[in-house]
């Protein structure tokens, strides 16, 4: 297969994929937000982009397969609790600024804290405008949000044959994901495998954290070498 139709049919399945992740994180799901979400297809796909071996997604695939609109209902009861209502021993604030600058295992950092001021200065060096209201620009599903947007860009100037532009976002995605996303990601799974009735956001963000590793590693595969 041609090499240009390859890294385009590559970045819009990246960004399928972020788009999908953000999607689940930023909103509390209804029952048919999760029927959409969890269509067959769709975890087919994900399987083969991350591996149908990945306890993650074989949990994933199982709950799908058994959703129903009471497993909904705790799913968004869950969203609630974790995310939303600050209920000691239950929350765990979705925020970059929040786990990377946390005093200790239950003490976080404040919302909008430092992480939070450098997201949004990479956002407006890449003429990106979270529409989400009200939502702090650190906060998972915009991090995810705007890679997803990243890699959209990436397909249009793949198309219109503009290589360097092409290369030029994909260093600025890499950039993004070791500066801010793949930085606190996984103490971020970590810490929603600790929390009680958190299995569907805990494997989804085992399967985010799975994702944003490899896709370091496919970014990284078009830096050139230093001297």
């Amino acid at each position: 297969m041609n090499l240009e139709i390859t890294l385009h049919k590559t970045a819009i399945g990246r960004s399928k994929i972020y788009y999908w992740l953000a999607h689940l994180f930023l909103a509390n799901p209804t029952y048919e937000d999760l029927v959409r979400a969890l269509d067959a297809q769709l975890l087919l796909a994900l399987e083969e982009t991350i591996d149908g071996n990945e306890p993650a997604v074989a949990w994933l695939r199982s709950f799908a397969k058994n959703l129903d609109r009471v497993s909904a209902d705790r799913v968004s009861q869950t969203y609630s609790e974790l995310f939303v209502v600050p209920i000691p021993g239950k929350y765990l604030p979705p925020y970059e600024s929040c786990l990377r600058e946390r005093i200790s295992e239950s003490i976080y950092g404040e919302i909008m804290g430092n992480a939070s001021g450098r997201v949004a200065q990479f956002y407006r060096r890449n003429g990106f405008e979270p529409t989400a209201e009200n939502t702090p620009p650190d906060h998972v599903g915009i991090e995810l949000l705007f890679m997803s947007m990243m890699c959209q860009r990436e397909t249009e100037a793949i198309a219109e044959k503009e290589q360097g532009q092409s290369m030029q976002l994909r260093t600025q995605e890499l950039s993004f994901l070791r500066e801010h996303l793949h930085s606190w990601l996984p103490d971020f799974a970590q810490a929603l495998t600790k929390r009680e009735n958190a299995d569907f956001y805990a494997k989804l963000a085992q399967i985010a954290e799975i994702f944003v590793q490899r896709d370091m590693d496919y970014l990284e595969s078009f830096q050139v070498p230093r001297p």
